[in-house]
């Protein structure tokens, strides 16, 4: 009578070395991304480009904002509302009125020593006050287009406003219930380099997201290490984890100090809320483009749908791919 030997075990691996296989598998292809990153010289230069040198030539750049215009102010009139509109001329936009004659204006424009002159009428607070129809005359040096354009409608707005005030008070009328006073908490003198300097950051920051993704898997082809990662004992998601994170250590941290050493010391921005924040925000942004591009044909099998291939076991050239195993030859001619 036959006795039945001791029954086999079937030993499976614990979930907890799976998942440290895992990480040791992620943990090293990390190492290599960055590896990889480090022999492209090319790429470091363009990310210390991009967060450097771009960053303060975009924030100091010409700029088409007013700021610290010249003002000339020619006052025929000598009445309190033509003083009010002269004090109402400050800066950041304007560096102050300064009090000219009217021989003095031509000369004062043509030599560059103003860029805007106002001049106002005799007898002006008298006709305003009368309801009469009056004007006043603002001169405009339209070397740099864009500053006269703007300084020009900022003069008239203000002007616009004082005599309304002044006209307000003057007879009796009454004033609005509710003045409506609008104030940049982050920006109050609505600075453009203030703006422009993180803008910037943010800009490079995208740039090179789309660039270091489509980068890595061109380095994979150029190195011929695609093949490889498809049959190495490690997953797809390791092989896309590894690349998001890599490329966003290297990224993240070039923002970090571009936003830190260039943007706040070296061009005196602040920043105002948590940096962290920003890199998490930037983090999740980096991981969707990172995701797209790790998605794409180029990491999935093509079994039996491919033009010329064999299974990853067998290939028969570098530019074939799984073909049905009963196949004698690939379109090559490669034997099988």
């Amino acid at each position: 009578m036959a006795h039945a030997g001791p029954a086999s075990t079937i030993t499976r691996p614990s979930p907890g070395s799976a998942f440290g296989r895992h990480v040791g598998n992620l943990s090293q292809l990390v190492i290599k991304e960055l590896r990889s990153i480090r022999a492209d010289p090319l790429m470091l230069i363009l990310v210390l480009y991009a967060f450097t040198i771009a960053v303060y030539t975009v924030t100091t750049g010409a700029s088409t904002e007013v700021r610290n215009m010249p003002v000339g102010f020619v006052d025929e009139d000598h009445s309190s509302l033509s003083r009010q509109l002269g004090d109402a001329l400050l800066p950041p936009l304007f560096k102050g009125a300064t009090s000219l004659s009217a021989a003095e204006m031509d000369a004062a424009l043509d030599r560059g020593r103003m860029v805007f002159v106002v001049v106002v009428p005799p007898k002006f607070e008298a006709d305003v006050l009368a309801g009469h129809a009056t004007s006043i005359q603002i001169n405009v040096d339209a070397t740099a287009m864009a500053q006269a354009g703007n300084g020009a409608n900022y003069i008239q707005s203000i002007l616009t406003n004082e005599i309304s005030n002044f006209k307000a008070r003057r007879e009796g009328g009454s004033e609005a219930p509710v003045n409506l006073v609008i104030r940049s908490m982050f920006n109050p003198n609505m600075m453009p380099s203030w703006f422009n300097s993180v803008v910037q950051v943010i800009n490079s920051l995208t740039m090179l997201t789309i660039i270091l993704s489509g980068a890595a898997l061109i380095r994979e082809r150029e190195q011929g290490t695609v093949e490889h990662l498809l049959v190495m004992p490690v997953v797809p998601l390791e092989i896309m984890l590894a690349k998001i994170i890599a490329n966003a250590l290297v990224i993240l941290s070039a923002a970090g100090l571009s936003l830190t050493l260039v943007v706040e010391r070296l061009l005196g921005v602040p920043l105002a809320g948590s940096l962290a924040l920003f890199m998490l925000a930037r983090r999740s942004m980096h991981a969707r483009w990172r995701r797209l591009a790790s998605c794409s044909a180029q990491w999935r099998p093509r079994w039996g749908n491919s033009r010329c291939s064999r299974s990853p076991s067998s290939w028969c050239c570098s530019c074939c791919r799984a073909v049905p195993p009963r196949s004698k030859a690939c379109r090559h001619g490669c034997a099988t």
